[in-house]
């Protein structure tokens, strides 16, 4: 019953605090794991973290090389981008309970990557969440030469500098240079009306 206490107007009751605020909770389940069972068999990741705290039995959080072992009444929260398995170690079943967690964000400020490494990987994780962006953006873009006639409804150039007007403004409020978001905004936006006449062309 290590660091257990009892609160304040409280008799033949103790506890101990698991967590703090570690972001907003998604979802919560609660899991039964038979002797040498458990899994995923492949270690896997998903967007959100997960707490996991145990009630019973014992767990081991597969990491890699590196192993976490849960006895009751401890916990333990993983970054769900760190691959991962969670397993039953003891020579009984082991009851868990499972919170799926969104993170708070991390002010920009607060990162302090130790490599060049860790530097890349990061780019490497937000320029693919940039691609995935511009795809969906692409999905409406090619749905809105449906209601163009023209060229000259495609190169909308009022609409265009609304656009630019409204990123500038977003980036300022990111802490980011103005002139970098309009020039990356121009650039797609060129793109995409080049694309749009194309399919215009053929229609």
């Amino acid at each position: 019953m290590d660091d257990f206490t009892t609160p304040p107007n409280h008799i033949h009751f103790v506890a101990k605090k698991l967590f703090g605020d570690c972001g907003k909770i998604i979802d919560g389940s609660i899991a039964y794991i038979e002797v040498g069972g458990g899994g995923p068999c492949d270690l896997h990741i998903h967007e959100y973290s997960h707490l996991f705290i145990v009630i019973s039995g014992q767990a081991q959080i597969k990491m890699g090389d590196i192993h976490k072992i849960l006895n009751p009444s401890e916990s333990f929260l993983l970054d769900g981008k760190t691959p991962h398995s969670v397993w039953n170690i003891a020579d009984k079943p082991t009851v868990m309970l499972g919170i799926s967690v969104k993170p708070n964000e991390t002010k920009r400020n607060d990162i302090e990557c130790k490599s060049l490494d860790e530097v890349r990987e990061n780019i490497d994780r937000i320029d693919k969440d940039l691609i995935r962006l511009i795809s969906e953006r692409s999905i409406y873009v090619n749905q809105a030469v449906n209601f163009k006639k023209t060229e000259s409804d495609v190169e909308a150039p009022k609409r265009v500098e609304q656009i630019i007007t409204k990123v500038r403004n977003l980036a300022k409020s990111e802490n980011l240079d103005p002139d970098i978001a309009e020039s990356v905004y121009r650039t797609m936006i060129s793109a995409f009306i080049e694309q749009e006449k194309s399919k215009l062309k053929e229609e």
